[in-house]
Parts: structure tokens; sequence; C-alpha cells
């Protein structure tokens, strides 16, 4: 890869905060803005909307509570704002340089992508995780002042790693300790050299964290292929095009298909898997534990309950959809949930899915 100076990159550092987070949903559903705008406020009442904040896309995966959305969030810095002003570089935040880092060592070793890279610097802790090559995990934290306490963390990441949905998918993380005595060069030039490297990477070339002429009081998502895709209006009246072709050709003798119109730098997110619903994780067997007596042509079929699984006492699955204590499948009614047990009411009687022993 050539590194373009930094006048020509157009690119400038900025202070900013980063951290991962979490969506959940059902299978077969895509976030929407509003959507992910009002989880993160209510996950983070003091950050949203007092500052201004980023989602970036890592990737998704399929868990025993749904579909997860992993996204990477920039928090912007308060900083002076001067309306009217057009900004005409690019701000990245500045620690993006441990990317470019990692980026480097991942190409030259033979660790098939999979690595985890931690640095502590000001007794700030930075953990960057890698599965494939792919950006997986960010973490940063402070007050680690102490070896021991880096060592500990550490730890705690490692068991995270064998408990997470998808980071548990490889068993062998090499781990490697960005530190200055790795670096023959001062380590501002190391930071900026890694910095351009990071600047020029897909994942970071189109982003910009600029305050300028925009409101704190902003949440920006950058939607990913899985999603409703903005197109620029050159390519959707391609997509038109190519779409009237298609409908003009298709009674001809030759099959013709339309060509994919492909964004220049989609994000890295991997395909949707495959939920196979039609075996249930667990077996639950519904029965009518009253003593009354059914009346005729009574809706309370318990045939009609199908349990999938019981996720942490909470909430369970059924027919790809997620219930809570208060909701209605049908004529039931949910009361309880237990560890293996849900409770249903339907009319004058009582129904109970246990599980199968």
């Amino acid at each position: 890869m050539i590194f373009l100076p930094s006048k020509w990159l157009r690119a400038d550092s900025v202070s900013a905060d980063l951290l991962t987070w979490e969506w959940t949903t059902t299978y077969d559903q895509f976030p929407s803005e509003r959507e992910l705008q009002e989880s993160f406020a209510l996950d983070f009442p003091k950050t949203f909307p007092q500052n201004k904040v980023w989602l970036l896309p890592l990737l998704s995966f399929n868990s025993p509570e749904g579909r997860r959305y992993r996204y990477l969030v920039v928090l912007r810095k308060k900083a002076a704002i001067e309306d009217g002003k057009a900004v005409q570089r690019r701000e990245l935040p500045e620690q993006i340089w441990l990317y470019g880092y990692a980026d480097e060592v991942l190409r030259k070793n033979d660790w098939d992508g999979n690595a985890l890279f931690y640095r502590v610097e000001g007794g700030a802790l930075s953990i960057l995780a890698f599965q494939k090559g792919l950006l997986c995990f960010w973490i940063e934290e402070s007050g680690y002042t102490h070896a021991e306490l880096v060592e500990k963390r550490l730890k705690c990441f490692k068991e995270f790693l064998k408990e997470d949905g998808f980071m548990n998918r490889c068993d062998d993380y090499h781990w490697a300790c960005i530190e200055s005595e790795n670096f023959k060069s001062p380590l501002y030039v190391l930071k900026r050299k890694f910095f351009c490297r990071a600047a020029q990477d897909p994942f970071w070339k189109k982003q910009n964290f600029s305050f300028y002429g925009q409101s704190l009081e902003e949440l920006h998502f950058v939607e990913n292929n899985e999603g409703k895709v903005r197109l620029p209006k050159k390519i959707l009246v391609l997509v038109v095009v190519l779409i009237a072709l298609w409908y003009g050709l298709r009674n001809s003798e030759f099959e013709s298909v339309p060509p994919r119109v492909f964004d220049a730098d989609p994000p890295e997110l991997l395909p949707p898997e495959i939920v196979e619903k039609k075996e249930p994780r667990e077996l639950f067997e519904v029965t009518n534990v009253t003593n009354a007596v059914s009346k005729k042509q009574s809706p309370c079929d318990a045939s009609l309950l199908k349990i999938n699984g019981i996720v942490a006492n909470k909430l369970f699955l059924s027919g790809g959809k997620m219930f809570l204590p208060g909701d209605s499948l049908g004529p039931f009614k949910v009361v309880d949930i237990a560890r293996n047990q849900v409770h249903f009411v339907c009319e004058d009687s009582r129904y109970v899915g246990e599980a199968r022993r």
C-alpha cells in the first residue's frame, strides 16, 4: 500500500472516544435510524444528545436472543463551533493509528487475521479485536495505572471472548501489545504514519467527524448493506434503467440477469445466517393444569402453543418472535416465565409449557 502525505490525504486527527455498542432485534428485522437513536439514548442518557455521536456498522450475527448488530461508536469531544466555516479536510479520531498499526502487523504475520491488540497510554487501556482481518470490537477504558490492573482486565476480556456469540467462533487469538519500545522511530512519527494508513482504509476513508455547520444534538447512523441503502441519484437512475431492460428482455429466448450495482466502499458486514426454525433448541409440552371442564368450541387449543426456547427467565421464543409476561399469543395471555416453564391463562383455565425431560 502506498501512503500519501497528510497534506494530500486532507485528513486531520481530532479528539474522540471510541466504544462498541450492540443492538438486538428479531431475526427478520433490520434496524432503522430512529430505532437506533432511541435505543442509544436509553443506554447512554448522559452522552446523547449532549454530545455528537456517530454509529459505524462493524458486523451482524445471529444469537439465541435474536439478530445482533454491532456498531463502533464515535463520540466526538466538544470543540468550538465556527458557524459558516467550511471544513476542507476530513477529521478522524486520533487513535485510529492503532487500527493502522494492527493492519500492518496482520498483513506481515500468518495469524489468519485473528488477533487482539492492546496498548496502555496515560492510564488509558485500548483493546482492538480482529477476526479474519475484520474489526469486531474496540474498547477504551481509563484508570489503568498499574500493570496488575491491566493483566486483570485482559484476563476478563479473554473470558468474554469465550462467551461472546461472535468472538467465540475462533479458538485461538494472537495477543499483541503495542509498546513504544517496539518502534525504532519517534512515537509521534509512527503515530502519523499509521494514522495515514488507517485514513486510506475503506473503513475510515469516507468518514468525516467534523463539528462545523452541524448541531451537537444529532446522532449519525451510517447505514449498512443489510438495511435501507441510500443510493446516489445517478446510481438510482441506472438501477431503474437496468430493471426496465430486464423486464423488456425477460420474454426473449435468452435469460437475462441484471448486473449488481455496488457502492464504492461498502461496510464490511457478515452475510445473514440461516436460522433453522424447524428444529427448536428446546422441546416444550403445553398442558392444561386446571380441573375445569373445557367448554365446547373453546378457542383455548393448547396445540397452538409452540415454544422454541426460554431466554434468561425473562422471555421466550415462538415462531421467530419474542414474548414477555403480559403479552398475548393468540387467545393465551403470558402470566409468568420461569427457568424451564411458561405459564398461560386462557378464559378460566391455566396452561403451562414445560421442557420435556
